[in-house]
């Protein structure tokens, strides 16, 4: 009579490789959770910078059509972006440009010195987190450009 032997598990005969694929694979893994959550926040940062932006041109050109000076409409845009959306480490204050500096409603495309348009380019730290184990910096900054402008008595965005 013959007699059989049990089946013998699969992977019985694997020592050591296992361990050596999930060291080897550890970093790679590491690095795109750590892409994943720092880019999924410095998106959010981006937006709420954008967000912060967008108000402060939009302020500063209400506060052109209101009458004010630039000066005045600088400070209300300052003040938007640190107080109102809460972002009191924003870099404003030497970059609300009245009239804008860059683009279609910039001084030089328009080629006077209308004060009808506001420009806001606002600059927010953000520290990573995660990806600062692949060498990249932990210090980068978020920055967002809005121009709101003032024409036939309406404020809109144009950029």
């Amino acid at each position: 009579m013959m007699r059989h032997q049990p089946p013998q598990h699969p992977g019985t005969k694997r020592p050591g490789q296992t361990l050596v694929m999930f060291v080897l694979l550890t970093p790679a893994l590491l690095g795109m959770v750590g892409l994943t959550i720092d880019g999924g926040l410095m998106l959010v940062t981006h937006r709420q910078t954008q967000n912060a932006a967008d108000t402060a041109a939009l302020a500063a050109a209400v506060d052109l059509m209101n009458g004010k000076t630039p000066a005045a409409a600088q400070s209300t845009a300052q003040t938007y972006v640190q107080t109102y959306n809460n972002m009191p480490n924003a870099t404003t204050a030497p970059y609300v440009n009245i009239p804008p500096l860059t683009g279609p409603h910039s001084l030089a495309s328009i080629g006077s010195t209308s004060n009808n348009y506001a420009e806001a380019i606002i600059s927010y730290p953000f520290q990573t987190s995660f990806i600062q184990m692949l060498g990249v910096n932990s210090s980068q900054q978020v920055t967002a450009r809005a121009v709101a402008g003032v024409e036939g008595g309406q404020v809109f965005l144009v950029e």
